[in-house]
């Protein structure tokens, strides 16, 4: 692996459906509401079907290190309520894979992240301070489910915007979590 591709697994455990939880991260135009301190700019490019397949998103993020990333997102496999996958490109380019479990009145999200970085200073700088990168990337993480877990926790929230969310067939059966 080069030094400028990384390959991170984050996992979240959040009180709530699985359905709520993916109505939460499918929508991108929300995150700077809810993830204010990871995203300064959340824009849709492209609105994609009723459970989000296809939806693009421009972003521009940091985290507590001194610069900011922009990145496009396009949800090229939406598996309602179980997650979706992103192709990502910009100043990194790769791909996400939202993953989510239920376990009693838990759900269990795991998010594989694999990128290549392509903002220039950034992979000048990658085989030096790889780990410092991949800290900074943790970090962003663990606002999130911070976040994602007071947001549940402040109760009903307004109806989103968009089209309802409708149960479709999938191929991915629920496996129970292997982390306590």
């Amino acid at each position: 692996m080069a030094a400028h591709d990384f390959h991170l697994i984050t996992h979240w455990r959040v009180r709530s459906s699985l359905e709520e939880v993916y109505g939460i991260l499918i929508n991108p135009r929300d995150y700077p509401r809810w993830w204010p301190e990871v995203f300064l700019r959340a824009q849709e490019v492209r609105h994609g079907d009723a459970v989000g397949a296809s939806r693009t998103a421009r972003f521009n993020v940091r985290g507590y290190l001194p610069y900011s990333l922009w990145f496009q997102a396009e949800v090229v496999e939406a598996r309602f309520p179980f997650g979706f996958t992103t192709e990502v490109n910009g100043d990194f380019n790769g791909r996400g894979i939202w993953t989510f479990q239920k376990a009693g009145p838990w759900v269990f999200t795991t998010f594989d992240w694999r990128v290549r970085v392509t903002k220039p200073l950034i992979r000048l700088f990658s085989f030096l301070v790889k780990p410092l990168f991949a800290s900074n990337h943790y970090w962003v993480m663990g606002r999130g489910e911070q976040r994602l877990q007071a947001l549940l926790r402040s109760g009903p929230r307004p109806a989103p915007a968009e089209p309802i969310l409708r149960r479709r067939p999938h191929s991915l059966l629920p496996i129970a979590p292997s982390w306590n």
